[in-house]
């Protein structure tokens, strides 16, 4: 395994805030006695540098506490600082106690709204896995934060599950904690992730210009009738043509003779003015009288006149 990030950070406790007074240049001993934590929130990074992975962590502590490099913040390591190192792109955080660096867990504190897992989550459910899970280990590998996930049944009876944050699974399960094998799986899983993210973005369509109102054809014909206007048209024309085929006795004749009159005095106008109109082009739906408005005025002068006869 030789690919990833090489380097070290050093963290100290925050001067301005007044929490880490009483936390400054004490033992881990001390803190869990107290149940203090020991997260990135109260600590402000006062160097970073390129790390040689053959050097062990406490050989790095040993040159440190000589004397930091000259561009540092501070002089030398103190106690109640943390040391980050970046082996290979996996991240380990170690707290500087007096004669030893203890191996701290959940120390970057990244709340996230995207992230259901943390150091301290229990009681946690994997899709499609049954009984209940905790969080047994972390690991950050380049940049990425992951799980090894207990069973909260069984225990170290059983394998472990490897989840990303968001309780996607990462890797196979596994006995044997964050293994060379282990770790190779989820740098697939990492390298698969960025292919995804990248294929979903090119695959997004280009957004389209809105139609301006000058590119549309003011001349243009009005849209054609809805269904149901369409539909109520061609049934009153269909009843039309039955009442026309009908044979007609000596009672239709005299009220064909009737329309006829009837259609030169009310509708001729109507029609003078649409002859007038056909001229240039078709007559818009908006000129035309309705079949049914003029079946109702034909209709209501029958009515007078059979009125007036009797």
């Amino acid at each position: 395994m030789s690919e990833g990030l090489n380097q070290y950070v050093v963290y100290r406790l925050k001067r301005a805030l007044r929490e880490t007074r009483v936390l400054r240049h004490q033992s881990f001993q001390y803190l869990q006695k107290y149940q203090m934590k020991v997260i990135s929130d109260l600590y402000d990074q006062i160097y970073l540098s390129e790390f040689d992975p053959s050097l062990s962590p406490l050989q790095l502590r040993r040159q440190l506490e000589k004397e930091l490099p000259a561009d540092s913040a501070g002089e030398t390591l103190e106690i109640s600082d943390v040391l980050a190192i970046t082996r290979y792109g996996i991240t380990s955080a170690y707290y500087v106690d007096p004669d030893k660096l203890v191996s701290l867990t959940g120390f970057f504190h990244v709340p996230s709204s995207r992230e259901l897992l943390t150091t301290e989550t229990a009681d946690f459910q994997i899709e499609g896995r049954p009984g209940t899970w905790l969080v047994a280990e972390d690991i950050w590998i380049d940049g990425n934060h992951f799980f090894l996930m207990q069973n909260q049944f069984f225990g170290r009876k059983a394998a472990c599950a490897v989840l990303d944050s968001r309780g996607h699974p990462a890797a196979e399960d596994t006995t044997n904690g964050f293994s060379d094998a282990v770790i190779k799986q989820i740098r697939e899983y990492i390298h698969g992730q960025k292919s995804e993210n990248k294929n979903s973005v090119a695959d997004e369509p280009p957004e389209l210009e809105p139609i301006q109102s000058s590119d549309i054809d003011e001349r243009s014909e009005p849209p054609p009738a809805s269904g149901n206007e369409s539909g109520r048209i061609g049934v009153v024309g269909s009843i039309v043509e039955q009442i026309d085929s009908k044979p007609k006795n000596a009672a239709d004749k005299k009220l064909d003779a009737n329309k006829t009159e009837f259609e030169k005095t009310d509708i001729a106008p109507d029609k003078g003015k649409r002859k007038k109109k056909r001229r240039h082009r078709k007559i818009p739906l908006r000129y035309r009288s309705s079949v049914l408005e003029r079946l109702r005025r034909y209709q209501t002068k029958l009515a007078e006149e059979r009125r007036k006869k009797e």
